[in-house]
């Protein structure tokens, strides 16, 4: 995502913003719930890093629509988790 569109303003956010777009869409393009579930673990990773960021602000609306971002992130690659280990 380049800074122009990028609509949060926080470098931690912008380093981490790129890894968790690609393994986002590599999760999309993946044909099976395992391969889904490998691009997932790594996704929980990234998402991590910003969930437990040092510099979180609650009274800044940056901090908190990262957090939100983040959270949702969160939650998605836990089902996609969940949903590969039914297959």
């Amino acid at each position: 995502m380049d800074k122009e569109q990028n609509p949060i303003s926080c470098p931690t956010f912008n380093k981490q913003e790129p890894a968790i777009r690609h393994m986002t869409e590599e999760i999309n393009k993946a044909r099976g719930p395992q391969e889904k579930a490998c691009w997932a673990e790594e996704l929980l990773k990234e998402v991590k890093i910003l969930i437990e960021c040092p510099q979180h602000d609650g009274a800044k609306l940056d901090c908190m629509n990262c957090r939100t971002i983040c959270q949702l992130r969160d939650r998605t690659a836990k089902l996609v988790l969940k949903a590969g280990k039914l297959a």
